[in-house]
C-alpha cells in the first residue's frame, strides 16, 4: 500500500536531508530494520511505494533505495532514484505482451484447417454450418461490415449498362 509523504519527494528537496526527515513516522521501524540490515549485510535495496500531495492532487510513486554501511565509520549511505516512469512502462509492457500472447493465441486457431462451403461461404462447427460473420464473432470477437469491392463495382456497372440498353 503506497504511504503518503509529508512534503514533495524530489531531488531538490532530499539532498542534504536526513532520510529520517523524509520518510513518515510510520516508517520508523522499517527504517531502523533497513539501517541494521545495511550494517549487517553492506548494502540494501528497496522499493518504496508512495503517495505525493501536489496542489490537492495525489500521484503514485515508485522510489529504488539504496542504503551502503560505510565500513570506516559504521554510517549508512543513502541513495535514492525515481522510477516511477520505469514502473509504469513496465506495467504497459506487460500488457502488451498479454496482448501479443492473445493475438498469438488467435492466429494460432486460424491456423487450423477451416473448412468453408464453396457455393454459400458458410464455415463448419463441428456438426453444424454457421455464417462466416457468426464464426468470426464467436471465434474472435470480430464484428463485420459490408462493402463492394471495385471489381465487383465495375462488373455490376456493366451489367446494369446491359439491362439499360435492352
Amino acid at each position: 500500500m503506497p504511504k503518503r509523504l509529508k512534503a514533495i519527494w524530489g531531488i531538490d528537496v532530499v539532498i542534504g536531508q536526513i532520510i529520517e526527515e523524509v520518510l513518515l513516522e510510520e516508517d520508523g521501524e522499517l527504517l531502523k530494520s533497513l539501517y541494521s540490515a545495511a550494517r549487517r549485510k553492506g548494502s540494501v535495496r528497496l522499493e518504496y511505494e508512495y503517495e505525493v500531495n501536489e496542489d490537492g492532487k495525489v500521484s503514485k510513486h515508485v522510489t529504488d533505495v539504496w542504503m551502503n554501511a560505510l565500513p570506516e565509520t559504521g554510517e549508512v549511505a543513502v541513495m535514492t532514484r525515481n522510477i516511477t516512469e520505469r514502473k509504469q512502462m513496465e506495467r504497459e509492457k506487460e500488457n502488451l505482451i498479454a496482448e501479443l500472447q492473445e493475438a498469438l493465441s488467435k492466429v494460432k486457431k486460424l491456423e487450423e484447417m477451416l473448412e468453408v462451403c464453396a457455393w454459400s461461404g458458410r464455415v463448419k462447427r463441428g456438426e453444424r454450418w454457421i455464417e462466416m460473420e457468426q464464426f468470426l464473432r464467436e471465434q474472435f470477437g470480430v464484428s463485420i461490415s459490408h462493402g463492394i469491392s471495385p471489381e465487383k463495382t465495375d462488373e455490376l456497372w456493366r451489367e446494369w449498362e446491359k439491362i439499360a440498353k435492352k
